[in-house]
Protein backbone atom coordinates (compact mmCIF):
# COMPACT_ATOMS: atom_id res chain seq x y z
CA UNK A 1 0.00 0.00 0.00
CA UNK A 2 1.37 3.43 -0.90
CA UNK A 3 1.93 6.03 1.79
CA UNK A 4 -0.95 8.09 0.36
CA UNK A 5 -3.33 5.15 0.61
CA UNK A 6 -2.06 4.34 4.08
CA UNK A 7 -2.76 7.89 5.18
CA UNK A 8 -6.29 7.74 3.85
CA UNK A 9 -6.88 4.38 5.54
CA UNK A 10 -5.62 5.71 8.86
CA UNK A 11 -8.09 8.59 8.65
CA UNK A 12 -11.06 6.32 8.00
CA UNK A 13 -13.15 3.89 9.96
CA UNK A 14 -14.36 0.54 8.67
CA UNK A 15 -18.14 0.34 8.60
CA UNK A 16 -18.69 -2.88 6.65
CA UNK A 17 -16.66 -5.60 5.05
CA UNK A 18 -17.21 -8.59 2.90
CA UNK A 19 -15.48 -10.95 0.52
CA UNK A 20 -13.28 -8.95 -1.83
CA UNK A 21 -14.46 -5.54 -0.63
CA UNK A 22 -14.19 -3.17 2.29
CA UNK A 23 -16.51 -0.19 2.62
CA UNK A 24 -15.07 2.72 4.57
CA UNK A 25 -16.38 6.08 5.70
CA UNK A 26 -14.16 9.11 6.34
CA UNK A 27 -13.55 10.07 9.93
CA UNK A 28 -15.63 13.20 10.67
CA UNK A 29 -13.75 16.52 10.81
CA UNK A 30 -14.82 19.94 12.00
CA UNK A 31 -15.94 20.84 8.47
CA UNK A 32 -15.47 19.44 4.98
CA UNK A 33 -12.37 20.79 3.22
CA UNK A 34 -14.36 22.63 0.52
CA UNK A 35 -16.41 24.39 3.22
CA UNK A 36 -13.28 25.42 5.11
CA UNK A 37 -11.71 26.75 1.90
CA UNK A 38 -14.86 28.65 0.98
CA UNK A 39 -14.91 30.25 4.43
CA UNK A 40 -11.28 31.35 4.08
CA UNK A 41 -11.97 32.76 0.62
CA UNK A 42 -15.03 34.59 1.92
CA UNK A 43 -13.19 36.12 4.85
CA UNK A 44 -10.33 37.31 2.67
CA UNK A 45 -12.74 38.64 0.05
CA UNK A 46 -14.65 40.67 2.65
CA UNK A 47 -11.45 42.02 4.21
CA UNK A 48 -9.99 43.19 0.90
CA UNK A 49 -13.36 44.50 -0.26
CA UNK A 50 -13.70 46.61 2.88
CA UNK A 51 -10.19 48.03 2.46
CA UNK A 52 -10.81 48.89 -1.20
CA UNK A 53 -14.16 50.60 -0.57
CA UNK A 54 -12.80 52.54 2.42
CA UNK A 55 -9.93 53.87 0.33
CA UNK A 56 -7.28 52.09 2.43
CA UNK A 57 -6.27 50.36 -0.81
CA UNK A 58 -6.35 53.21 -3.35
CA UNK A 59 -7.18 52.74 -7.04
CA UNK A 60 -4.40 51.13 -9.10
CA UNK A 61 -2.78 49.52 -6.03
CA UNK A 62 -1.10 46.22 -6.90
CA UNK A 63 -2.48 43.18 -5.07
CA UNK A 64 0.34 40.62 -5.05
CA UNK A 65 -0.77 37.05 -4.48
CA UNK A 66 2.45 36.08 -2.74
CA UNK A 67 2.38 39.03 -0.34
CA UNK A 68 -1.30 38.50 0.53
CA UNK A 69 -0.71 34.79 1.01
CA UNK A 70 2.14 35.49 3.44
CA UNK A 71 0.25 38.22 5.32
CA UNK A 72 -2.83 36.09 5.97
CA UNK A 73 -1.13 32.65 6.03
CA UNK A 74 -3.32 31.39 3.21
CA UNK A 75 -2.59 29.35 0.11
CA UNK A 76 -2.10 31.11 -3.22
CA UNK A 77 -5.16 29.21 -4.48
CA UNK A 78 -7.32 30.79 -1.73
CA UNK A 79 -5.93 34.26 -2.48
CA UNK A 80 -6.55 33.79 -6.20
CA UNK A 81 -10.18 32.76 -5.56
CA UNK A 82 -10.79 35.85 -3.40
CA UNK A 83 -9.30 38.12 -6.07
CA UNK A 84 -11.55 36.52 -8.69
CA UNK A 85 -14.59 37.36 -6.53
CA UNK A 86 -13.43 40.97 -6.30
CA UNK A 87 -12.92 41.05 -10.06
CA UNK A 88 -16.51 39.82 -10.52
CA UNK A 89 -17.62 42.91 -8.57
CA UNK A 90 -15.34 45.07 -10.76
CA UNK A 91 -13.36 46.17 -7.72
CA UNK A 92 -10.20 44.52 -9.05
CA UNK A 93 -8.79 44.10 -12.54
CA UNK A 94 -6.70 41.01 -13.27
CA UNK A 95 -4.09 40.98 -16.01
CA UNK A 96 -2.51 37.62 -16.87
CA UNK A 97 0.94 39.22 -17.06
CA UNK A 98 0.89 41.95 -14.40
CA UNK A 99 -1.45 40.42 -11.83
CA UNK A 100 -4.31 42.05 -9.90
CA UNK A 101 -4.76 45.73 -9.16
CA UNK A 102 -7.48 47.78 -7.46
CA UNK A 103 -9.73 49.12 -10.21
CA UNK A 104 -9.03 52.63 -11.39
CA UNK A 105 -12.19 53.98 -13.01
CA UNK A 106 -10.93 55.95 -15.96
CA UNK A 107 -13.12 58.47 -17.76
CA UNK A 108 -14.65 55.90 -20.12
CA UNK A 109 -15.44 53.54 -17.23
CA UNK A 110 -17.01 56.36 -15.22
CA UNK A 111 -19.28 57.29 -18.13
CA UNK A 112 -20.18 53.64 -18.79
CA UNK A 113 -21.11 53.07 -15.14
CA UNK A 114 -23.22 56.22 -15.00
CA UNK A 115 -24.97 55.30 -18.26
CA UNK A 116 -25.91 51.90 -16.85
CA UNK A 117 -27.06 53.38 -13.57
CA UNK A 118 -28.98 56.07 -15.44
CA UNK A 119 -30.82 53.41 -17.45
CA UNK A 120 -31.78 51.44 -14.35
CA UNK A 121 -32.55 54.36 -12.05
CA UNK A 122 -34.29 56.33 -14.78
CA UNK A 123 -36.62 53.43 -15.56
CA UNK A 124 -37.24 52.98 -11.83
CA UNK A 125 -38.25 56.64 -11.50
CA UNK A 126 -40.55 56.30 -14.53
CA UNK A 127 -42.26 53.33 -12.89
CA UNK A 128 -42.41 55.18 -9.58
CA UNK A 129 -44.23 58.06 -11.26
CA UNK A 130 -46.73 55.63 -12.75
CA UNK A 131 -47.41 54.23 -9.29
CA UNK A 132 -47.98 57.64 -7.73
CA UNK A 133 -51.66 58.60 -7.71
CA UNK A 134 -51.51 62.14 -6.30
CA UNK A 135 -48.73 64.34 -5.11
CA UNK A 136 -47.60 67.91 -4.54
CA UNK A 137 -44.09 69.37 -4.63
CA UNK A 138 -44.28 69.67 -0.83
CA UNK A 139 -44.99 65.95 -0.48
CA UNK A 140 -41.87 65.06 -2.38
CA UNK A 141 -39.65 66.72 0.23
CA UNK A 142 -41.38 67.35 3.56
CA UNK A 143 -42.29 63.82 4.76
CA UNK A 144 -38.60 63.07 5.29
CA UNK A 145 -38.51 65.91 7.82
CA UNK A 146 -41.77 65.24 9.66
CA UNK A 147 -42.30 61.49 9.61
CA UNK A 148 -40.92 60.91 13.12
CA UNK A 149 -40.19 62.91 16.28
CA UNK A 150 -36.48 62.15 15.91
CA UNK A 151 -36.42 63.63 12.47
CA UNK A 152 -38.50 66.62 13.55
CA UNK A 153 -35.88 67.63 16.09
CA UNK A 154 -32.86 66.71 13.98
CA UNK A 155 -30.52 69.20 12.30
CA UNK A 156 -31.82 68.14 8.91
CA UNK A 157 -34.87 70.34 9.42
CA UNK A 158 -32.84 73.55 9.36
CA UNK A 159 -31.61 74.05 5.81
CA UNK A 160 -28.08 75.29 5.23
CA UNK A 161 -27.51 78.62 3.46
CA UNK A 162 -26.73 76.91 0.18
CA UNK A 163 -29.95 74.91 0.49
CA UNK A 164 -32.11 77.99 0.93
CA UNK A 165 -30.33 80.25 -1.54
CA UNK A 166 -30.76 78.11 -4.62
CA UNK A 167 -33.54 79.41 -6.91
CA UNK A 168 -33.89 75.97 -8.44
CA UNK A 169 -34.55 74.44 -5.04
CA UNK A 170 -37.06 77.09 -4.06
CA UNK A 171 -38.96 76.45 -7.23
CA UNK A 172 -39.02 72.67 -6.85
CA UNK A 173 -40.29 72.78 -3.25
CA UNK A 174 -42.69 75.70 -3.08
CA UNK A 175 -44.09 76.44 -6.50
CA UNK A 176 -47.78 75.89 -7.13
CA UNK A 177 -47.98 72.84 -9.35
CA UNK A 178 -49.56 73.13 -12.73
CA UNK A 179 -52.44 70.76 -13.55
CA UNK A 180 -49.97 68.60 -15.43
CA UNK A 181 -47.79 68.37 -12.34
CA UNK A 182 -50.65 67.75 -9.92
CA UNK A 183 -51.97 64.80 -11.89
CA UNK A 184 -49.13 63.74 -14.16
CA UNK A 185 -50.00 61.79 -17.26
CA UNK A 186 -49.31 58.10 -16.87
CA UNK A 187 -49.78 57.99 -13.07
CA UNK A 188 -51.84 54.82 -12.99
CA UNK A 189 -50.95 53.44 -9.57
CA UNK A 190 -52.99 53.23 -6.40
CA UNK A 191 -50.38 54.37 -3.88
CA UNK A 192 -50.10 57.83 -2.35
CA UNK A 193 -46.90 59.65 -3.16
CA UNK A 194 -46.02 60.19 0.50
CA UNK A 195 -46.19 56.45 1.15
CA UNK A 196 -44.21 55.62 -1.98
CA UNK A 197 -41.49 58.09 -1.08
CA UNK A 198 -41.23 57.25 2.63
CA UNK A 199 -38.26 54.92 2.17
CA UNK A 200 -36.54 57.46 -0.08
CA UNK A 201 -37.06 60.24 2.46
CA UNK A 202 -35.71 58.05 5.26
CA UNK A 203 -32.60 57.23 3.21
CA UNK A 204 -32.09 60.89 2.30
CA UNK A 205 -32.42 61.92 5.95
CA UNK A 206 -29.83 59.29 6.90
CA UNK A 207 -27.42 60.60 4.26
CA UNK A 208 -27.86 64.15 5.56
CA UNK A 209 -27.38 62.96 9.15
CA UNK A 210 -24.15 61.18 8.24
CA UNK A 211 -22.84 64.20 6.35
CA UNK A 212 -23.49 66.52 9.29
CA UNK A 213 -22.59 64.25 12.18
CA UNK A 214 -19.50 62.53 10.77
CA UNK A 215 -18.29 64.52 7.74
CA UNK A 216 -14.89 62.80 7.79
CA UNK A 217 -16.33 59.27 7.85
CA UNK A 218 -16.24 58.98 4.07
CA UNK A 219 -17.02 55.25 3.99
CA UNK A 220 -20.22 55.70 6.04
CA UNK A 221 -21.32 58.64 3.87
CA UNK A 222 -20.69 56.64 0.70
CA UNK A 223 -22.72 53.69 2.01
CA UNK A 224 -25.58 56.03 2.88
CA UNK A 225 -25.26 57.69 -0.54
CA UNK A 226 -25.52 54.33 -2.31
CA UNK A 227 -28.41 53.29 -0.06
CA UNK A 228 -30.40 56.38 -1.06
CA UNK A 229 -30.06 55.64 -4.75
CA UNK A 230 -31.03 52.01 -4.15
CA UNK A 231 -34.07 53.15 -2.15
CA UNK A 232 -35.21 55.11 -5.21
CA UNK A 233 -34.97 51.96 -7.31
CA UNK A 234 -36.71 49.77 -4.71
CA UNK A 235 -39.63 52.23 -4.54
CA UNK A 236 -40.45 51.37 -8.16
CA UNK A 237 -41.41 47.84 -7.02
CA UNK A 238 -39.58 46.09 -9.87
CA UNK A 239 -37.55 43.20 -8.38
CA UNK A 240 -35.51 42.55 -11.53
CA UNK A 241 -34.42 46.18 -11.79
CA UNK A 242 -33.67 46.25 -8.06
CA UNK A 243 -31.54 43.09 -8.35
CA UNK A 244 -29.61 44.47 -11.32
CA UNK A 245 -29.03 47.73 -9.46
CA UNK A 246 -27.85 45.90 -6.32
CA UNK A 247 -25.21 44.16 -8.43
CA UNK A 248 -23.66 47.59 -9.07
CA UNK A 249 -23.38 48.49 -5.38
CA UNK A 250 -19.66 47.81 -4.95
CA UNK A 251 -18.65 49.53 -8.18
CA UNK A 252 -20.88 52.50 -7.35
CA UNK A 253 -19.26 52.90 -3.93
CA UNK A 254 -15.84 52.67 -5.59
CA UNK A 255 -16.90 55.53 -7.86
CA UNK A 256 -18.11 57.53 -4.84
CA UNK A 257 -14.78 56.94 -3.07
CA UNK A 258 -13.02 58.51 -6.04
CA UNK A 259 -15.52 61.39 -5.96
CA UNK A 260 -15.09 62.18 -2.24
CA UNK A 261 -12.47 64.90 -2.79
CA UNK A 262 -14.77 66.66 -5.28
CA UNK A 263 -18.02 66.95 -3.28
CA UNK A 264 -18.05 68.29 0.27
CA UNK A 265 -20.83 67.01 2.59
CA UNK A 266 -22.86 70.21 2.32
CA UNK A 267 -22.95 70.02 -1.47
CA UNK A 268 -23.85 66.33 -1.28
CA UNK A 269 -26.84 67.18 0.92
CA UNK A 270 -27.94 69.99 -1.40
CA UNK A 271 -27.76 67.88 -4.54
CA UNK A 272 -29.73 65.00 -3.04
CA UNK A 273 -32.38 67.24 -1.47
CA UNK A 274 -32.85 68.66 -4.96
CA UNK A 275 -33.00 65.21 -6.54
CA UNK A 276 -35.55 63.85 -4.06
CA UNK A 277 -37.64 66.99 -4.41
CA UNK A 278 -37.73 66.59 -8.18
CA UNK A 279 -38.51 62.87 -8.48
CA UNK A 280 -42.26 63.26 -9.02
CA UNK A 281 -41.99 66.63 -10.74
CA UNK A 282 -39.32 66.08 -13.37
CA UNK A 283 -39.27 62.27 -13.38
CA UNK A 284 -36.48 60.50 -15.22
CA UNK A 285 -34.86 63.77 -16.28
CA UNK A 286 -34.00 64.50 -12.65
CA UNK A 287 -32.05 61.28 -12.13
CA UNK A 288 -30.41 61.39 -15.57
CA UNK A 289 -29.09 64.91 -14.95
CA UNK A 290 -28.02 64.07 -11.40
CA UNK A 291 -25.89 61.10 -12.48
CA UNK A 292 -24.47 62.93 -15.49
CA UNK A 293 -23.44 65.80 -13.22
CA UNK A 294 -21.66 63.39 -10.83
CA UNK A 295 -19.67 61.86 -13.69
CA UNK A 296 -18.78 65.27 -15.12
CA UNK A 297 -17.65 66.58 -11.74
CA UNK A 298 -15.21 63.70 -11.23
CA UNK A 299 -13.85 63.84 -14.78
CA UNK A 300 -13.36 67.63 -14.68
CA UNK A 301 -11.69 67.52 -11.28
CA UNK A 302 -9.31 64.80 -12.38
CA UNK A 303 -8.44 66.67 -15.56
CA UNK A 304 -7.75 69.84 -13.59
CA UNK A 305 -5.49 68.05 -11.12
CA UNK A 306 -3.41 66.10 -13.62
CA UNK A 307 -4.46 66.24 -17.30
CA UNK A 308 -2.14 63.43 -18.49
CA UNK A 309 -3.40 61.09 -15.76
CA UNK A 310 -7.10 61.77 -16.22
CA UNK A 311 -7.58 58.80 -18.48
CA UNK A 312 -4.64 56.61 -17.53
CA UNK A 313 -4.80 52.98 -16.57
CA UNK A 314 -7.21 50.33 -17.64
CA UNK A 315 -10.89 50.52 -16.86
CA UNK A 316 -13.03 47.71 -15.64
CA UNK A 317 -13.97 45.29 -18.42
CA UNK A 318 -17.09 46.24 -20.35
Amino acid sequence: MSSTRAGKAAAASVVASGPGATVIAPTPTTAPAPARAATAVGRLHEHLRSRILSGALPPDTALREQAISAEFTLSRHTVRAALRQLAAERLVTINPYSGARVTLLDDDAVRALMQLRSALEGEAVRLLNRRAKTFSPQQTFLPAQTSSPAQTSSPEQTPSPEQTSSPAQTTSRTQTPSPAQSTPAGHEGDADAAELLSGIHAANAELARRCRATPLDHAAIERAHAALHHAIVVAADSPRIADAHADLEAESILFLAQLRHVLDPGELIRQHDQLVGDLLIRGEDAIHEHLELAADQLIRARAAESPPAANRGSSTPH
